[in-house]
């Protein structure tokens, strides 16, 4: 069978039931950053009408895996800000990257979600604090879907010996419970496993569209690269070794559903991030493909309500 024809039954089928494994880890800093079985390693901050819980949604769809809700309840003052955290050791002036998956459903009470990070001067998160870094916030109407958010090359400040990450939530109104799904945790020293790297990725076969590509490969989140040579109306990316595709992705249509469908295909077992932007209207979707096992066979993506044209 030919590449090309492999290609073609890959995107028929894009979607099916696969048995995935985590992300690699070793790198990250953090315990428990998926969720898989429960909520062991986070705690709860102080604070009425919190509560944090394990659930089953995902943000790569295993079936074997799972996310935090944070759920911050009603009638405690606007703008409260509580969530889950975890402490970890660090090292001064050292470089850490952060990065969270975030879904908020839709019909949600107005308020924000993110992920920062706080210095401590002593082990076990005690002694002076010594200032926090913030990343970037996923508002309530953000759309039914997972977004990541992330903040890179934050140094350690001098004398800093713990870390205290926080997933936290703010309902901006005293009514209504407001509950945040997180998923991927990822606490890293800066280039080894925690944040979506990477130039835009651009192609004349989807003029006004860009893209972001992460391969994954053991405890490295490599930036993908665009390779000149593809298939027609196919973005080819590689990761580790220039000139061999990893990825191809496609945007088709309009569809009958009136969107465009955006196809990923993948030929490594590694874990793979894709961001898509439609530049004129802003719209951003992303996309998680799990590593695969030995057991398993890579997952591919068909977004049929992708973008409108």
């Amino acid at each position: 069978m030919t590449r090309r024809t492999d290609v073609a039954v890959a995107l028929g089928l894009a979607v099916g039931v696969l048995v995935f494994l985590p992300p690699a880890s070793a790198q990250n800093l953090l315990t428990n950053p998926g969720f898989q079985a429960n909520t062991g390693g986070w705690f709860q901050t102080i604070g009425p009408g919190l509560t944090i819980s394990r659930q089953a949604e995902d943000v790569g769809d295993d079936p074997a895996s799972g996310a935090l809700e944070v759920a911050l309840a009603t009638s405690f003052g606007v703008s409260r800000g509580d969530g889950a955290r975890q402490c970890v050791p660090v090292v001064p002036r050292a470089h850490y990257d952060l990065a969270a998956w975030i879904r908020i459903q839709p019909g949600q009470p107005q308020g924000v979600a993110s992920a920062y990070v706080r210095w401590y001067s002593e082990p076990g998160c005690t002694g002076s604090d010594m200032g926090s870094t913030g990343a970037n916030l996923v508002p309530s109407d953000d759309g039914d879907r997972w977004s990541q958010v992330q903040t890179r090359n934050q140094t350690a400040p001098v004398g800093a010996k713990s870390a205290e990450v926080n997933l936290w939530v703010r309902k901006d109104v005293t009514t209504g419970m407001l509950d945040v799904l997180y998923d991927d945790v990822r606490f890293c020293r800066s280039g080894t496993c925690a944040v979506q790297l990477g130039p835009d990725l651009t192609t004349a076969a989807f003029p006004g569209f860009r893209f972001r590509v992460t391969i994954e490969g053991g405890d490295n989140a490599i930036a993908g690269e665009k390779e000149t040579a593809c298939l027609p109306e196919t973005l080819c990316v590689s990761g580790a070794l220039p000139g061999r595709t990893e990825l191809e992705l496609r945007l088709i249509g309009p569809r009958p559903n009136g969107y465009l469908w955006l196809q990923a295909v993948r030929f490594t077992p590694s874990r793979v991030v894709i961001r898509a932007e439609q530049i004129a209207t802003g719209v951003v979707r992303e996309y998680v493909l799990p590593a695969v096992g030995p057991a398993g066979r890579p997952c591919n993506r068909q977004d049929r309500m992708a973008f409108l044209p």
